[in-house]
């Protein structure tokens, strides 16, 4: 059975950042599991509301899928910000490398909002932030076979 669009978009990203990057060895989707110390830094993807922005003749539809991902650090110089801005940047390197993401249906892909860091100090644990950046991804597809 072929894959939704969205899904084949989540999957090329899971991909596409789990090798190459300073948080690859933890890429994760959806997961609401805390994370150890030991498996930080970390990236979460998760799925925001899709949009569908434009109709076109012969049955074609453009949709925006907003994906959030939330990167997860940990560290005891105080650095947290400096680590989820570098983070940030490894991402943005990855994605716009082709901002197709190697597939044909995608149109574009954008980096639209961040959120602040939420920090937090657990009991004998180096302090640990979390920042959600989130992107958009716009692709292509079928009115009749959204796999297509």
């Amino acid at each position: 059975m072929a894959l939704h669009r969205g899904e084949q978009i989540l999957a090329t990203l899971k991909t596409l950042l789990s090798s190459g990057c300073s948080f690859s060895n933890t890429v994760d989707r959806n997961r609401i599991i805390t994370y150890q110390e030991s498996d930080l830094p970390a990236l979460k993807l998760s799925v925001g509301p899709e949009q569908r922005v434009a109709d076109y003749t012969g049955g074609l539809q453009d949709w925006v899928l907003p994906v959030d991902f939330s990167c997860v650090v940990s560290s005891t110089n105080n650095d947290l910000e400096t680590l989820l801005f570098a983070y940030r940047r490894e991402l943005h390197l990855k994605i716009m490398a082709d901002n197709t993401l190697g597939l044909s249906f995608v149109i574009d892909s954008t980096e639209v909002s961040t959120d602040s860091p939420v920090l937090s100090t657990p009991d004998g644990t180096a302090p640990i932030a979390e920042q959600t950046w989130r992107w958009e991804f716009e692709y292509r597809r079928s009115v009749n076979d959204p796999s297509a």
